[in-house]
């Protein structure tokens, strides 16, 4: 019930569709910029969410504000509140799977929850070589 809370506020924040706004603020559209030994995988993808389900997990806010294209929505009352929303401790997080599929400069990865509900997260590669999730600022 306590992830189906988070899931429902993260939701209002995050849009987690698998289509990705062709442009959002730092992806660099299409274009992908690599840096010489640094480029968007399906690993760092899943890094970045294990990142950021960790960072929320812990009522992280700045951690959560770092992993998100539009830190300015994110409300650190509600990311305390929920914390402890995706698990019952950082050890179910870190051994979840996760399935990454990376198009260009966007990734959609999906995950299964101890509880069996499924999770899906848009991210996308920004010009200064890191993931961020995917927030739609006008649903906040």
């Amino acid at each position: 019930m306590k992830r189906l809370l988070g899931l429902i506020v993260l939701a209002l924040f995050t849009l987690t569709a698998c289509s990705v706004p062709s442009n959002p603020p730092g992806s660099g559209g299409d274009k992908v910029e690599e840096t010489p030994g640094v480029r968007p995988t399906s690993e760092n993808a899943i890094e970045a969410l294990q990142a950021y389900l960790l960072a929320s997990n812990q009522g992280n806010c700045e951690g959560v504000k770092s992993l998100v294209t539009h830190p300015e929505v994110v409300d650190c009352d509600v990311v305390a509140e929920l914390a402890g929303t995706w698990a019952d401790s950082d050890e179910e997080l870190t051994n979840l799977e996760f399935e990454a599929e990376v198009v260009d400069s966007a990734a959609t990865i999906t995950t299964t929850f101890s509880d069996g509900e499924v999770g899906r997260f848009s991210f996308v590669w920004t010009d200064d070589n890191r993931w961020l999730m995917v927030v739609d600022a006008e649903d906040s």
